[in-house]
């Protein structure tokens, strides 16, 4: 019990933190003082464990079809503007933002909606394949490259 405590509790943390630091600091109020930050946390920390026990009463296979989700828009949503974003000098900021929301809609689709769940078996490879020709189209007709992690020039960085 301690364990499946530790881990539930460190999952509930590290979500309220990234709601508190990256939505309401980063995106609503980025003139938020510290203080701020931690009343939005503590905020979080209750609505989003409020969200988990109201899911966790639900029956198993609600339990199942939000894993599914969950996997197919990881696969098509984010596994791509990760990796072209770090190892594809072209990738762009706009390709990821776009790729993000049009890959995970893809996956959800073809895994929750029986008509075009026949044509794949599921979510992941539909969503893998919009996901990487999103993020390479979308990435080849904007203009401003990030370059890959790994192809950046990190020196400037460095010497400021």
């Amino acid at each position: 019990m301690a364990a499946a405590f530790s881990t539930a509790d460190s999952a509930l943390n590290s979500a309220s933190s990234n709601v508190a630091r990256d939505i309401y600091k980063n995106i609503f109020k980025p003139e938020a003082k510290d203080e701020e930050v931690v009343k939005a946390a503590k905020i979080a920390t209750v609505v989003l464990g409020l969200i988990c026990l109201t899911l966790s009463l639900r029956p198993i296979t609600m339990l199942v079809n939000i894993f599914k989700g969950a996997q197919v828009c990881i696969v098509g949503g984010i596994f791509w503007p990760i990796i072209l974003g770090m190892y594809w000098k072209k990738a762009t900021l706009q390709a990821a933002v776009i790729t993000i929301p049009v890959g995970a809609l893809t996956g959800i689709a073809f895994e929750f909606i029986p008509s075009l769940k026949i044509y794949f078996s599921g979510g992941a490879i539909p969503a893998c394949i919009v996901g990487c020709l999103c993020m390479i189209i979308v990435s080849l007709t904007t203009k401003s490259v990030c370059g890959g992690a790994y192809y950046r020039d990190n020196t400037a960085a460095e010497k400021a």
